[in-house]
């Protein structure tokens, strides 16, 4: 299922499916350990009878400029209708709620709403503990150096505004459709807890109530960060969006000449591109728990090649930080011989990979793709050309620029005039390709200006360029066939 809303501020990412539920719950990096594993958290209703939220008419939305959501469900058969404003707090690890439940009958109604909490910290099922806390009025799941603590509070109330409370080794299916928890303070395993609000309504009036989850690495850490929240909620909401639009503030002038829907649509990219990417550099490809179900993987990862594609996007739409902290993770992943390998965790560690360091015949090669090599080199070539920026030129000549040109001015094939072979674009062959030809041409050229900007002797990797385009594009074109070759 395709995750409809996406929430994030660079360490904390929250998904929400069309339901409205949270299918994905990441932190401390967007992209790494997924706390919900797509389980989704439901949410069930007491009104006249008992539903669940999916079973409700859903709209799921955005407010204008912002990472917030602006969604809402509607029961015709219950006359009710519930409003969702969702937020991940644009700087602290804390996933906001503001839901408005509105009578739509003309007679006095009781509702009671039910969360349920099924986490799996870390990303699986072994050893969580959920508890009561009543310092804080609050439902925590933990497991080791991970941390959820939730709470309910009704506009201008309390802490204590929950109705009742449960925690479950089991799913609590048929305690929440009965509207009876069993009150248990405390459990270990694969645990999920519930807890319930409940709403008094004139007909046709609406009541606010907020539901929060703040995220940390121990409980002190968590109860402060609620204590905070508690009394200046919808302050928090209210900042949020304000952040947002704020950072919309950096977009290029120019993005104003555009029509109104295209800019609309670049706006919305960036605000996605920046929940979905960490503070640290790491502009993951994507982030859902979608792929756990048939290849026990995911998608959270950095690829070197996207992320030169993404930070280059990012630099003209006027985030030059943005790059900054990728070129930083390159910085600190790079290898000492100067290339990158297939994909990393947003965390710096080595992704999991299927290209191997031998060949059929067992002959030894490296796992890479080149490009993702030669890319990086081109989008800071793009970000020196955006910015003027010598400064970091002058940073990332010894760390990243000069390693990797050297290793691509080596990785030839001195018969061809080629690069090396390495894995393809799609990550499926292994051979010479066009693309991965044309990547390190650029790169090369890139490295021998870049060089030139800063002083350097670079007329190596440009010669090495013009090599590449002058005597190996006569291996690699195919004069039969009038076509580009694979070359093995």
């Amino acid at each position: 299922m395709v995750r409809e809303i996406s929430l994030g501020n660079g360490s904390m990412l929250v998904n929400l499916d069309r339901s409205l539920r949270v299918r994905d719950l990441y932190f401390p990096f967007a992209g790494l350990e997924n706390h919900v594993l797509g389980e989704p958290q439901r949410i069930g209703i007491h009104g006249r009878g008992f539903s669940w939220l999916r079973e409700w008419d859903t709209k799921p939305g955005y407010k204008s400029e912002t990472i917030v959501s602006n969604s809402e469900a509607r029961n015709e058969l219950e006359d009710l209708r519930l409003s969702f404003e969702s937020c991940v707090e644009c700087e602290e690890q804390v996933f906001m709620r503001k839901i408005k439940v509105e009578n739509q009958s003309n007679e006095h109604r009781e509702v009671e709403v039910f969360f349920e909490e099924d986490y799996k910290l870390y990303g699986d099922e072994i050893g969580d503990t959920s508890f009561f806390y009543p310092d804080q009025n609050s439902l925590v799941h933990y497991k080791r150096n991970r941390y959820l603590m939730a709470n309910l509070k009704k506009k201008n109330g309390s802490c204590k505004d929950f109705n009742q409370y449960g925690i479950y080794g089991e799913k609590p299916t048929q305690s929440i459709e009965e509207g009876s928890l069993n009150n248990n303070p405390i459990a270990q395993g694969d645990v999920k807890s519930v807890f319930s609000i409940n709403i008094e309504l004139e007909p046709e009036s609406s009541q606010v109530f907020y539901y929060w989850i703040s995220a940390g690495k121990d409980l002190d850490e968590v109860s402060k960060l609620s204590e905070e929240i508690k009394p200046e909620i919808e302050n928090y909401f209210e900042e949020t969006e304000m952040c947002w639009k704020g950072h919309l503030g950096k977009l290029k002038n120019d993005a104003s000449i555009l029509e109104p829907h295209i800019r609309d649509q670049l706006k919305r990219s960036v605000l996605v591109i920046t929940g979905q990417s960490n503070e640290n550099g790491a502009i993951t490809a994507a982030n859902d728990s979608e792929n756990l179900m048939y290849n026990q993987d995911k998608y959270g990862y950095m690829w070197p090649r996207d992320g030169a594609f993404v930070a280059e996007t990012m630099v003209r739409a006027g985030y030059h930080d943005f790059a900054l902290s990728f070129f930083d993770f390159i910085e600190d992943v790079l290898r000492p011989e100067g290339f990158l390998m297939h994909k990393y965790h947003p965390d710096k560690s080595l992704g999991s990979s299927w290209h191997a360091w031998v060949d059929d015949n067992g002959d030894e090669r490296l796992p890479i793709q080149e490009d993702e090599t030669a890319l990086v080199l081109w989008a800071l070539k793009r970000y020196y050309e955006e910015t003027g920026d010598l400064e970091e030129l002058k940073d990332k000549y010894n760390t990243v620029i000069r390693p990797c040109a050297e290793f691509l001015y080596d990785y030839l094939d001195e018969e061809l005039k080629l690069p090396k072979p390495s894995y393809d674009l799609w990550e499926e062959k292994h051979y010479i390709s066009t693309f991965t030809v044309a990547s390190v041409y650029a790169a090369l050229k890139s490295a021998a200006e870049l060089s030139q900007e800063l002083g350097k002797d670079g007329e190596k990797y440009r010669k090495r360029a013009e090599t590449i385009k002058e005597e190996g594009l006569k291996h690699l074109r195919s004069e039969e066939e009038e076509a580009w070759k694979k070359t093995d």
